[in-house]
């Protein structure tokens, strides 16, 4: 999967050098914008905050786009998945657990906050009918492709 999507030049032989450069314009400013956040979102307050990005598997058949996504120790309904313009975006948030009362020692190397992952989509899918499951830390979605998306086999007749 490539972080900048292909597109395919749909003007014929003839191509406008300076369409083709606004193209590749537009591709380096979203290739930077993302780079230079470093995974960083701000909050309601304005503030930046650090965002983690959970660990994925991408899959896909002839009929569905499975992701599968480690979010161990989230709550259910801390999760917020979308799907709008072609992006799958997985966000939440771990709430850290009460401090303790006692005045002993304490080492915490466990990530609590906020997290978001953006996953372009390479194929359409149909909004309508993506499934969600989570269980034992392990997000699993399945987003059936869009009949125009999948592959059709077409058979040519030779004379």
């Amino acid at each position: 999967m490539n972080l900048i999507p292909r597109r395919r030049n749909t003007g014929g032989f003839w191509v406008d050098p300076f369409k083709e450069l606004d193209r590749i314009h537009q591709d380096m400013n979203s290739l930077l914008n993302w780079s230079i956040t470093d995974g960083r979102e701000g909050n309601k307050e304005g503030q930046v905050v650090y965002a983690a990005s959970p660990s994925i598997d991408y899959e896909e058949d002839e009929n569905n786009v499975l992701i599968k996504a480690d979010l161990p120790g989230i709550d259910k309904k801390n999760l917020d998945i979308r799907v709008q313009d072609g992006t799958l975006t997985i966000k939440g948030e771990r709430s850290e657990e009460q401090k303790s009362k006692n005045n002993g020692a304490r080492v915490t190397e466990r990530y609590y906050g906020s997290f978001f992952r953006q996953i372009t989509l390479p194929v359409a899918v149909d909004e309508s009918k993506i499934a969600a499951e989570y269980k034992d830390g392990v997000l699993s979605l399945t987003l059936p492709k869009k009949e125009e998306a999948k592959p059709k086999q077409i058979k040519v007749e030779v004379k």
